[in-house]
């Protein structure tokens, strides 16, 4: 993968004589990063969480235990590997949102 532009394309990377193929996007601490514009990808991630949410929510449970499971155990799917990166405008009103 290469960042900032297209993949080159005189170029051919081999591993036991067979070759490797250019990504687009790849996967690092969780999160996918565009190769062409470097920007962070969370849409899995926001569906992960979402799925996690219906999970929890989807059980009957009790208000405030449903608070604490959300805390606990949704939101560090989330925010995983934030940290990590620069996030765009975009992103930050994604999460935001969530």
């Amino acid at each position: 993968m290469t960042f900032g532009g297209n993949k080159p394309t005189s170029m051919t990377i081999t591993m036991n004589s067979l070759p490797i193929p250019w990504e687009n996007k790849v996967i690092y601490l969780g999160l996918y990063f565009s190769g062409i514009t470097g920007n962070v990808d969370i849409t899995s991630t926001l569906r992960k969480f979402y799925g996690q949410i219906m999970s929890v929510l989807g059980k009957g449970s009790h208000e405030m235990n449903a608070v604490y499971l959300v805390k606990t155990y949704c939101l560090p799917t989330l925010t995983y590997g934030c940290e990590n990166v620069v996030l765009c405008e975009n992103t930050k009103r994604k999460i935001s949102v969530t």
